[in-house]
């Protein structure tokens, strides 16, 4: 059984933020794989078949701060192992449309990811790293780094945005199709080029 979790925070405030787009991906997964999403303490999850595998689609419920609790429990209780958990978050680091497959590594400064990795006390799971871009240089001006960050990534797209972060959020999701049907090897091959025409696609 694979764990296919996205990070993000629930309520409608958050809907359309950026920190919210491991959210859409799991969404467009789920239209995929025509399955129904039920609803936990914990998160909104949804079993279902996806190239080829049973997996497990997993949107938390706890907050972004405390996604390690819900991924802990699906963990915990479908007996999958850390190679089976993928994980799809924002990555301020990356240009807004990119998408990178990793595998392993720190958190990047992401709480969602700290949650997760201090829950499993493993970092080896793999992660779709979906790019929003980092806080434009008048907005880090304005406030504190630390400010400006969060600011950022709890804004929505804005309409020159909106578009590009479809694409994303839509390849993402192609990325864990790869993953499941080819191996995160030529997965990663192919996601991980630097392509210059993919933050417009």
């Amino acid at each position: 059984m694979k764990l296919i979790v996205g990070i993000g925070n629930p309520g409608e405030e958050y809907r359309d933020t950026r920190h919210n787009i491991g959210w859409k991906v799991i969404d467009l997964l789920k239209d995929r794989c025509k399955s129904s999403f039920k609803r936990s303490t914990l998160a909104v999850w949804s079993k279902a078949r996806l190239a080829g595998e049973d997996v497990i689609l997993i949107k938390p419920l706890t907050f972004v701060n405390a996604s390690g609790k819900a991924v802990n429990f699906f963990f915990s209780n479908y007996s999958a192992g850390i190679e089976d958990i993928i994980v799809i978050h924002d990555d301020l680091d990356l240009e807004l449309g990119t998408v990178r497959i990793k595998k392993g590594g720190g958190d990047g400064g992401h709480n969602g990811l700290k949650s997760i990795i201090s829950s499993l006390h493993s970092r080896d799971f793999l992660r779709i790293r979906v790019g929003i871009g980092k806080p434009s240089q008048k907005t880090s001006q304005k406030t504190s780094q630390n400010n400006s960050v969060v600011d950022h990534v709890l804004s929505s797209f804005d309409d020159e945005e909106k578009e590009c972060a479809e694409n994303a959020s839509k390849r993402a999701s192609e990325a864990v199709c790869s993953i499941l049907a080819e191996g995160e090897v030529k997965a990663m091959n192919h996601y991980n080029k630097r392509k210059t025409e993919e933050n417009i696609r």
